[in-house]
């Protein structure tokens, strides 16, 4: 789609008083058309995607029948369909919408009816209904545009940065919704997310923070090019953050991605890593130290635009020259706190992603889950029924827990015991970072020692990643 919002309104007939107050319509181009086209008819124009031009009428029943009957008081006829035209065109309970311009014309043809008083008046309504137009001077930033939008449109439905960076970049021949859905047949996963992301990924291309201002005022130099190179950093960063082996474990974007703007810097430096031929197993591992870093120590929290192009910076000089951010050096994983509960956490999704880096099985069937979104699910290993205990570290991520339900870790972890035997059960208890001391745990309904068992082996498969 092209950019709509943003054209030469010629304004025409009854409207020509305002054509040199009025150049183009910022928002509302929609309904003012369709406003125009149903009073004026403009000749042989048709409506998208319809090869005859529609006529409206106005349902006198309805109209004068209150508001719960408005909704059925306008209809829309193609010029196609003659034999309803013929109808409406000799029936006295349709006028068209054409006609409510004429006071005249109304008055002669509903002379003798009863309603003619009901009728002016509402032709008077109709034609009096204020529409508010704030004018904003030739000039006018795109900042302050949004800004505007923002205030005013509260209720509604704001433009966004994209849709104004598409009208401004249009004048200079570059097409950014053509760009978008060419590259959603390029890099697919480009089509699942708000297409802002790829901006702010470019900003960061251009050595550029992604505040709204920088948005707004990117050039159209080079745009193709870069909105290109966006995406490819975008697909690299997608591809590491789902990876289940070597990657970052994140199983479900939506739900289980620990920051969603730690996407940008690391599309960024992905992206940067190709173009400079810095793709080396080290460099790697730079990048999943700044990742987990960032992640179990929740540095994007606040001020997330500055801090992630801060890291963007800095990482680069760390693959380039070696020099160690200061949050990197300074970070001292024997001082983390990660008995949480609140599930939207970093820590709390962290050690989720962790659990399926870990290679998680399920208790009921012993082998690895298949990790799929709707596949799992977050489990409490002792039943919340009956201990009240939401803290990630009485969680875990299994593919069905029918069978458990609500017994008894000692019970149900007791009967497993039994049928398969205490080495398996060891084996199958270590994907989920409980190990023979979290099972005596289990099997005395420690929830106490559980947690404290799952979080020293937390940590250490954390400090693997680091």
């Amino acid at each position: 789609k092209d950019w709509s919002c943003f054209i030469n309104f010629q304004l025409k007939k009854g409207l020509t008083r305002f054509q040199s107050q009025v150049n183009i319509i910022l928002d509302g181009q929609q309904r003012l058309t369709s406003l125009f086209y149903a009073f004026f008819q403009p000749d042989g124009m048709t409506l998208k995607n319809q090869k005859n031009p529609y006529r409206y009428f106005l349902n006198l029943k309805h109209a004068l029948s209150g508001d719960e009957f408005i909704d059925d008081a306008v209809e829309g006829i193609s010029g196609n369909h003659r034999n309803r035209l013929s109808i409406i065109l000799n029936d006295p309970d349709y006028i068209e919408f054409t006609s409510l311009l004429d006071i005249t014309y109304i008055v002669n043809k509903y002379n003798s009816d009863s309603r003619l008083n009901r009728i002016v008046q509402l032709q008077q309504k109709i034609l009096s209904f204020t529409i508010t137009i704030l004018d904003l001077p030739f000039g006018t930033s795109l900042i302050q545009i949004v800004e505007t939008f923002e205030r005013i449109n509260r209720t509604g439905k704001p433009l966004t940065i994209f849709e104004l960076l598409s009208a401004k970049l249009y004048q200079k021949h570059v097409k950014l919704y053509t760009l978008l859905e060419e590259s959603i047949d390029d890099f697919p996963h480009v089509g699942n997310i708000e297409p802002e992301l790829i901006l702010r990924i470019l900003c960061f291309i251009r050595n550029l923070d992604y505040s709204r201002g920088n948005i707004l005022e990117l050039s159209s130099e080079n745009f193709e090019s870069d909105w290109k190179r966006a995406c490819k950093g975008f697909e690299l960063a997608y591809k590491r953050l789902v990876d289940l082996q070597t990657g970052y474990g994140v199983y479900d974007i939506n739900r289980v991605m620990p920051f969603s703007p730690m996407f940008i810097p690391l599309a960024a430096i992905l992206l940067f890593m190709k173009e400079n031929d810095l793709e080396r197993s080290a460099n790697y591992k730079k990048i999943d130290k700044w990742y987990w870093i960032s992640v179990f120590g929740e540095r994007y929290t606040q001020s997330t635009n500055s801090i992630s192009y801060s890291d963007y910076k800095n990482l680069k000089e760390y693959l380039k020259n070696d020099v160690t951010p200061d949050f990197i050096s300074s970070f001292n994983i024997d001082s983390l706190q990660i008995d949480v509960d609140a599930t939207g956490s970093a820590i709390y999704r962290g050690i989720f992603c962790l659990l399926t880096l870990h290679h998680v099985k399920d208790y009921s069937t012993f082998q690895s889950i298949k990790i799929e979104p709707d596949k799992v699910q977050d489990d409490h290993i002792f039943p919340k029924s009956i201990y009240k205990d939401d803290s990630v570290l009485n969680r875990t991520l299994i593919s069905t827990n029918q069978k458990k339900s609500k017994k008894k870790p000692s019970i149900y972890f007791g009967q497993i015991e039994k049928q398969i035997g205490k080495q398996q059960v060891l084996q199958m208890l270590e994907t989920h970072f409980i190990s023979e001391d979290g099972f005596n745990a289990l099997l005395n309904d420690n929830i106490a020692s559980l947690k404290e068992n799952r979080k020293g082996n937390i940590l250490k498969f954390l400090e693997t990643r680091i």
